[in-house]
């Protein structure tokens, strides 16, 4: 953690970057992981200096994502009064009793919980997780009929790196964490998987028929972008 705490201050070095060449990407991407790396991807014809030049560019943001990650790792609970993103917005976690229950607010939902002074992260996620299960397949049912596309079945799994999957089978993994983003970022997730079903790859078709079924997609992959810190607990 000392090692940690030192690289906080001042110009970002190469040695402190983990960086990803992807011949998909069409520009440079920075972001802090869980354990407070710092992560850029490189796109096609892009170089390791130009990347970490980029980094430098972003060196506040960067720090500052990195102080956030130090402050999550040392109190990675949640409590009456935090905030955290749900349907694209930041609710307040409310916890209250009723009729002498315990009971957790965030947003429209209500959930009963064991005591007041418990982490809320478990109930919140496995209340997200039933919503998921109960909105994202039938969503990605009505997207694939308007896509014109079919899979073979879909699952609801709590991804660490990844919003979403399609295997070469047909059948098509999301992440529960989909509830915490805008519907309509939700959406371009499940159109991206979807298009997977006609092009298995990134290439410039793949991406061109993402944009024919979702043209503000690339707003969208910036939403995500700026925020997966904030949503992958």
């Amino acid at each position: 953690m000392d090692a940690f705490v030192d690289q906080m201050a001042g110009p970002i070095d190469e040695d402190e970057v983990v960086l990803h060449r992807r011949s998909n990407a069409k520009r440079y991407i920075a972001r802090v992981d869980d354990e407070g790396r710092i992560q850029v991807t490189i796109p096609r014809r892009g170089s390791k200096r130009a990347a970490i030049s980029f980094a430098n560019e972003h060196c506040e943001w960067l720090r500052e994502q990195q102080r956030m990650a130090r402050e999550r790792q040392s109190d990675a609970s949640l409590s009456h009064g935090d905030r955290i993103w749900f349907r694209g917005d930041q609710v307040e976690l409310l916890v209250s009793k009723d009729w002498g229950r315990p009971v957790l607010r965030f947003g429209d939902e209500v959930v009963f919980i064991a005591d007041e002074s418990t982490d809320l992260r478990r109930p919140i996620e496995k209340r997200m997780r039933a919503i998921a299960r109960s909105e994202l397949p039938p969503r990605l049912r009505e997207l694939g009929e308007r896509l014109g596309v079919r899979y073979s079945g879909v699952s609801i799994r709590g991804q660490k790196t990844r919003w979403g999957s399609c295997s070469s089978t047909g059948t098509i993994s999301l992440n529960w964490r989909l509830m915490m983003v805008p519907p309509e970022v939700s959406d371009y997730v499940l159109i991206h998987e979807l298009t997977h079903l006609k092009e298995m790859n990134h290439s410039p078709r793949f991406w061109s028929l993402v944009e024919d079924a979702c043209p503000r997609y690339r707003e969208y992959e910036r939403w995500l972008d700026q925020h997966q810190l904030e949503l992958g607990w």
